[in-house]
Formats: structure tokens, sequence, C-alpha cells
């Protein structure tokens, strides 16, 4: 129970933290027009790190014969 609860406060700060990215990318969008391939390079790596990760691959079940053979 304690680990679903850890896991949807997580959850819940990455939501957040997407958000404030939201605000801060408008914000600086219109302010500053000199920097703007770096702070696009910023916030795109840092929309990368905020992003859930890619749901893990899953192997077949049962007896695969190997490639070679």
């Amino acid at each position: 129970m304690r680990t679903f609860v850890a896991l949807r406060r997580v959850n819940e700060v990455r939501d957040a933290l997407r958000c404030k990215l939201d605000e801060l990318e408008r914000h600086f969008e219109s302010r500053l027009a000199e920097h703007d391939a770096k702070l696009a390079q910023v916030f795109s790596v840092l929309r990368e790190l905020v992003a859930p990760p890619p749901p893990p691959k899953k192997r077949a079940i049962g007896f695969t014969p190997p490639e070679g053979e």
C-alpha cells in the first residue's frame, strides 16, 4: 500500500513539474528572443527527463529456439 501511495506522489510531482515547465516556457518565449535556441534545448532536455519511462518489453512465454538453428 505504501508503495502505491509513493508512486502516486511521484506521478503528482511529475505532473506538477510538467505544468511548471509549460508555464516557464510560455513566459520565456515572450521575453527572450535572442536566447531562443539555448532555452529551447534546455526545455527539451527537461521534458525528456520529466517524461514517463517507456513500458518494458515483454518476453515471449515458452521455449524459443536459438536464432542460428
